[in-house]
């Protein structure tokens, strides 16, 4: 939604900086796609919708829109092409509630638009969230989607469907010197999942600049205050974007014994 993002892109990329870019890629027209396609490692496309009805009702938006963002899947694919740009271009589709069919037919319409994978996410639910999945039919009923995958093309079904998330087996978050969000008010969040929660806030990049923001004495504060959870499960959502991070950086500070002869 930022108007001068292919600026920013285009700048950031003469100075070397990896980028990635994640969109429900409506405004990815064609000469944004000349612009910021040569600088991008990967595009991830949020398609949460088999059809326009449907993709209307989870994006909040018109129908037409569906088809919009088809065919500028399909031109940034044509445009990476022509130009042998080594760009990956990809769906993330958070499963719905729809026919595991539907699914099948989007990967697949996915791959023929000339796409490079396709990911089929459950739904993690978030306490700001109401909207609850009853019900989810068993990962088997997707297996179709793999047939799919060849050289060119590949096909995820990212588990666990429908299955509780476990537990956590770290006990504190040592992730978040690795990871932040600047949101459009200038925040700057520790993680996603607690946008807006001043608890979780280094402060504004309006009131002071990242590098204080983001030093040891201006991390301290939030830093502090993620420690003394008890419990991160309670006030954490599940598979949250730092668990990973979390569960190696936990194993690297806390090896088990014998960890040499493993």
């Amino acid at each position: 939604m930022h108007r001068r993002l292919p600026d920013i892109i285009d700048f950031a990329g003469g100075l070397g900086l990896d980028q990635a870019l994640n969109t429900n890629g409506g405004a990815l027209t064609g000469n944004v796609i000349e612009r910021i396609l040569p600088h991008l490692t990967w595009i991830r496309f949020s398609v949460n919708g088999v059809n326009e009805a449907d993709y209307a009702f989870n994006h909040r938006t018109s129908p037409g829109q569906f088809n919009k963002v088809i065919e500028n899947i399909k031109a940034a694919a044509k445009f990476k092409k022509q130009h042998a740009l080594p760009v990956t271009l990809g769906i993330q589709s958070v499963y719905m509630g729809q026919k595991p069919e539907e699914v099948f037919e989007l990967a697949r319409r996915f791959k023929d638009l000339g796409g490079n994978y396709f990911s089929l996410k459950q739904f993690n639910e978030h306490p700001a969230n109401p909207y609850h999945q009853d019900e989810t039919p068993a990962r088997e009923q997707f297996e179709k989607i793999l047939e799919l995958n060849d050289a060119g093309f590949q096909a995820h079904v990212r588990m666990p469907l429908g299955e509780a998330a476990p537990k956590r087996t770290y006990k504190s978050c040592l992730a978040l010197p690795f990871f932040a969000e600047i949101v459009a008010d200038g925040q700057v969040y520790a993680c996603g999942p607690h946008l807006g929660e001043a608890a979780f806030s280094y402060g504004s990049i309006y009131e002071a600049d990242f590098r204080t923001l983001w030093s040891k004495e201006g991390r301290s504060k939030v830093e502090h205050h993620v420690q003394g959870i008890d419990d991160l499960d309670h006030v954490c959502m599940p598979n949250c974007r730092l668990n990973e991070v979390n569960k190696f950086l936990w194993n690297l500070a806390h090896p088990p014994e014998h960890v040499n002869f493993i």
